[in-house]
């Protein structure tokens, strides 16, 4: 009978544990929701309305460059386009770094990257980098400037080769396409 006693009282109170464990945990998660929609409702109320001319603000946009990869890791530019949108955030530690100059060669600014023709996996153990096959494409951003003219990559592929472009011909292009619409 003592036994009998015994097995009752425990499984009564892992129950009761149970019970109790489940309503708290029913409690923090009504207390995280709550506060992510009262954080949220705060950020509502402290930003501005969306407004469509953010799109035509200058400071709000960029130029994407698209080069294509040629045979021996050679680039070429193949257009350029006005995008909407601040410039994406900056990686400041890759061994790749972009000059942009003005048409006298003055430098207008630079930053540093990851490789763009490098291609990286993290699935296995083996061969997680490759570079970009002939033909393939990426895009390149950079400020709005209407004066880039030329462009200098250095520390491409695995040589980590240096290659300069003139792009004004390609970005004023794109600045009366964008102009007209």
């Amino acid at each position: 009978m003592k036994k009998i006693f015994r097995s009752t009282s425990l499984i009564l109170l892992l129950s009761l544990s149970y019970v109790v464990t489940q309503a708290q945990d029913r409690q923090q998660v009504q207390d995280v929701s709550r506060d992510k929609f009262e954080s949220r409702d705060k950020a509502e109320r402290n930003t501005a309305p969306f407004n469509p001319l953010f799109f035509k603000n200058k400071q709000a946009q960029h130029i994407a460059v698209k080069f294509q990869v040629l045979e021996g890791g050679r680039l070429r530019p193949v257009s350029a386009q006005v995008r909407a949108g601040k410039m994406p955030h900056r990686f400041s530690g890759g061994k790749t770094v972009v000059s942009y100059r003005d048409e006298q060669g003055k430098e207008l600014g630079r930053f540093s990257m990851h490789d763009p023709t490098m291609a990286r996996s993290y699935e296995g153990n083996e061969g997680n980098i490759r570079y970009l096959p002939p033909g393939s494409t990426f895009e390149l951003a950079l400020p709005y400037l209407r004066n880039i003219f030329r462009l200098e990559i250095s520390g491409l592929g695995p040589q980590l080769s240096s290659q300069g472009f003139e792009l004004g011909n390609i970005i004023k292009e794109a600045l009366e396409k964008e102009r007209k619409e």
